[in-house]
């Protein structure tokens, strides 16, 4: 992936024509809106199936930033030998999957997380871009409506399609 600085990319975003840029946004994107990101989600996974496993409080391992709390939680997986490795890219459906293996579950723990979120200001700034048309189009992979909120919340009157697993049919 090719880095351009920060002042580069804002003469070349002040030259370019309305609807000439896309944003791709993923993990991270709502963090700041204080939705946790994919590796904390992984590892809130891994303290309960842990903790399950052990008879054990998730209170006692609260501290999931601690490298102490990690080790005793990831050497736990890695001496049963079938899961992923640390950090490997299938780590985050396969934890999320065996804490909830039934996908309605899966489902409510997302919208449970999501629920009362407020736009970040990265969200609301997105909304600028797009009311002004100077951004048609941003792709994400995230599953909040934060980037949809942000767009409402400077224009209500603003349209736009939503391709989603939820409306794949229509």
């Amino acid at each position: 992936m090719t880095k351009i600085d920060r002042d580069i990319f804002l003469r070349s975003f002040g030259v370019r024509p309305n609807g000439s840029l896309n944003f791709l946004l993923g993990a991270g994107t709502s963090v700041q809106a204080n939705i946790p990101s994919a590796g904390t989600l992984v590892w809130q996974f891994k303290r309960k199936l842990f903790c399950d496993a052990n008879n054990v409080r998730e209170e006692k391992y609260k501290d999931l930033e601690s490298e102490r709390n990690r080790s005793t939680i990831q050497n736990f997986f890695e001496l049963k030998g079938d899961f992923p490795k640390y950090n490997a890219p299938e780590e985050y459906s396969f934890y999320f999957e065996k804490c909830y293996p039934n996908s309605i579950d899966r489902k409510a723990f997302i919208q449970r997380i999501v629920q009362g979120k407020n736009p970040s200001i990265g969200h609301n700034c997105l909304g600028v871009l797009f009311n002004t048309q100077k951004v048609n189009y941003v792709w994400t992979t995230n599953f909040d409506e934060l980037i949809e909120c942000g767009i409402k919340k400077i224009d209500n009157a603003s349209t736009f399609e939503v391709i989603s697993p939820e409306n794949k049919n229509q």
